[in-house]
């Protein structure tokens, strides 16, 4: 939920000394890249997934950090 997020992000800037609130306003739900549906990958993500191992050597999950990586991945090639 956007609370959950919030939560976990006000923390997360606490200890790495962000040094600046995080508010409710900072928090943005984009559900482009969810699909086909919980637990399972979509083509976007599989490519995500192998393209961050292959570049990185980080291993992501197909379901949060997977899909995930395939928005901001898509985002960044779409210059949003």
């Amino acid at each position: 939920t956007r609370a959950q997020v919030l939560r976990i992000a006000q923390n997360t800037a606490k200890l790495v000394e962000l040094g600046r609130e995080i508010t409710a306003e900072d928090v943005v739900l984009d559900t482009r890249y969810a699909y086909p549906e919980y637990g399972l990958p979509n083509d976007g993500t599989l490519e995500a997934i192998r393209l961050c191992a292959r570049l990185e050597g980080v291993l992501t999950d197909p379901v949060y950090e997977g899909k995930s990586m395939h928005g901001m991945i898509d985002m960044v090639r779409n210059g949003e």
